[in-house]
C-alpha cells in the first residue's frame, strides 16, 4: 500500500511540478517597477531590465563638474570643508535628462545652475522594460573636499 501511494505522489510530482514552474516564471517575467516623481508629475521606471547607459565614452560627466563646481560664500563663512551632492534626474525614451534637480549639497554650492546644465547636456542610451524604451530616473554622486 506504501508502495503505491509513493509512486502515485511520484507520478504528481512529475506531472504537475513541471507546469507549476512554468506558470510561476510566466506569471513576472520583468522585474520593471514605477514611480511618479512629484516634480514633473512625471511616471518613470526606478526597477528596469536594462539600465541607461551615458553615450559619452569617456564618461566625461564626474571631470567636467569636478572642475566647474565652486563653493558657495555660505559655505565658506561656514567653514565646511567638504559636501557630498546628490542630483536626480529622469532620462526620456530618447535619451534627453529633464526633471534635474538637487538632493543633496545645493547649499554649498554656488554655481548649482551650471551643474544641472551639464547633466541636462549629457545623452543616454534609454532604459529597457520588456523590451521598450521606458523614462527612468539617473543619480550623480559627489563628494567634494574645499580648499581654501
Amino acid at each position: 500500500m506504501e508502495t503505491k501511494a509513493l509512486f502515485f505522489l511520484v507520478i504528481i510530482f512529475f506531472i504537475v511540478g513541471p507546469f507549476s514552474t512554468v506558470f510561476a516564471q510566466s506569471s513576472d517575467s520583468s522585474i520593471c517597477q514605477q514611480k511618479i516623481d512629484t516634480l514633473t508629475n512625471q511616471t518613470y521606471y526606478y526597477n528596469v531590465d536594462t539600465v541607461a547607459k551615458l553615450r559619452d565614452p569617456k564618461n566625461t560627466l564626474l571631470k567636467e563638474i569636478s572642475k566647474l563646481v565652486k563653493v558657495s560664500d555660505v559655505a565658506k563663512k561656514q567653514g565646511i570643508s567638504g559636501v557630498k551632492i546628490i542630483v536626480f534626474y529622469l532620462i526620456a525614451e530618447n535619451g534627453d535628462v529633464f526633471g534635474t534637480r538637487f538632493l543633496r549639497g545645493e547649499e554649498q554650492i554656488a554655481n548649482k545652475e551650471e551643474i544641472i546644465q551639464i547633466i541636462e547636456n549629457k545623452k543616454y542610451t534609454p532604459a529597457m522594460c520588456n523590451n521598450e524604451k521606458v523614462i527612468s530616473n539617473g543619480l550623480f554622486s559627489l563628494q567634494l573636499c574645499f580648499k581654501y
